[in-house]
């Protein structure tokens, strides 16, 4: 089977690399002329799932007021 991924983040990348040694057919298209320079650049290539906020739980938006005026925050509004 032939594949296209979109974009050559750490999802993109680790996906097509996966789907290859499923044995498809993998095409990777990126918008920038390397790997990682976009939404993976800017997290340093980590996927945190334990640290991800679902939007839908009713304490979500009291834990963003709490998030607005700090630094390290997991959602910031520049």
């Amino acid at each position: 089977m032939k594949v296209i991924v979109l974009g050559a983040g750490i999802v993109g990348t680790a996906s097509a690399w996966f789907l290859h040694q499923s044995g498809h057919d993998v095409t990777v298209i990126e918008r920038q002329p390397g790997p990682s320079q976009e939404t993976t650049f800017a997290n340093g290539c980590q996927i945190s799932v334990s640290h991800s906020e679902p939007w839908a739980n009713p304490s979500a938006p009291k834990k963003l007021l709490k998030w607005l005026g700090k630094e390290d925050a997991p959602l910031l509004c520049r």
